[in-house]
């Protein structure tokens, strides 16, 4: 084997040249941009934000300790909030259906209606999010990182199946062609029959946060260590569109939405926003400075508006 001793000049070159690929490869650029207005307001709620949603053009969100309280409050402006007293447990994930709001949260709990009412489930399992299928519902949860749960619901919320796995699970979505997914720490599963029967997809192991898909189809899953995976194909398959695990990769990805079109925003720790206009293809960064994590984000009027930590909303132009 024959030793080459690099001298410091070549090993600056190389290093450049890494670097160089590096950012080539990054999903988005941070050089030399300036950092978008925005506006934030506080909802009148004590706690983090978990949750944010529009429905009949009022904005809906909500927050709480996590085992003892949980509040909900709504703007028409997303200015003006106003907050209310919703149960003794927090509500992760909320729901919006033609005429409905639905929400999860901790011990097995599920909400419905306007003004909300309670269902409780005969389990006690936190459950992070739920889901529309084609004859009722799918809410999704676990703790631990090693204790994972499905519950496929009928229309009147009573639960038909439950499925339990090691590993915990934090997100669902229904493609157009009505396959569900559901993503979670190291595992991505699919049912094409509205919840009844789960097949496991082989990819890469990553804590997969969010998965949502755009007007087209087209479906995005985020992971916490910034891996993006791709499906065009209603989440058959999915490919990678970005690896993580990179020296490039400095704040966690927690929630990815899409509108009704193809305009769609990601969110993270410590002020992460990507933005996109056309579907997913391309990604603008607009982060902020801030300490605070964003956990959830919806479009509004042409705005995004942010769910963040203690109760206060950030509004970005989109």
């Amino acid at each position: 084997m024959t030793l080459v001793k690099l001298s410091k000049s070549n090993f600056s070159i190389q290093l450049l040249t890494l670097l160089i690929i590096g950012s080539f490869f990054t999903f988005h650029s941070c050089s030399n941009r300036a950092e978008p207005n925005f506006e934030r307001y506080n909802t009148g709620i004590d706690f983090d934000l978990h949750t944010i949603e529009v429905f009949n053009d009022i904005l809906y969100t909500t927050g709480g300790d996590v085992w003892s309280l949980s509040q909900l409050s709504k703007s028409s402006d997303g200015i003006n909030w106003k907050v209310d007293s919703l149960s003794n447990k927090s509500i992760f994930d909320l729901l919006i259906t033609e005429n409905n709001i639905y929400g999860v949260g901790v011990d097995g709990y599920i909400f419905s209606g306007n003004p909300i009412e309670f269902h409780r489930t005969k389990y006690w399992g936190i459950l992070h999010a739920i889901e529309q299928s084609s004859n009722g519902f799918v809410a999704v949860g676990g703790k631990n990182w090693n204790k994972g749960y499905i519950y496929t619901l009928n229309r009147e919320l009573t639960i038909d199946t439950t499925f339990t796995y090691d590993h915990e699970l934090s997100s669902v979505a229904m493609a157009p062609d009505g396959t569900l997914t559901a993503v979670g720490y190291g595992i991505i599963l699919t049912s094409t029959d509205d919840g009844y029967s789960w097949s496991r997809e082989e990819v890469d192991g990553d804590f997969y946060n969010s998965i949502a898909y755009n007007s087209e189809g087209v479906g995005y899953i985020i992971g916490n260590s910034g891996n993006i995976l791709i499906s065009y194909n209603n989440g058959k398959t999915w490919d990678t569109k970005k690896s993580g695990y990179s020296l490039w990769n400095k704040k966690t990805m927690r929630k990815i939405v899409f509108d009704d079109s193809l305009q769609g925003v990601i969110v993270g720790k410590k002020g992460l926003i990507l933005k996109t206009l056309d579907g997913g293809k391309t990604w603008e960064n607009i982060s902020i400075s801030t300490i605070n994590n964003f956990y959830d984000a919806t479009i509004f009027k042409n705005q995004i508006i942010i769910a963040s930590n203690a109760g206060i909303v950030y509004k970005i132009n989109l």
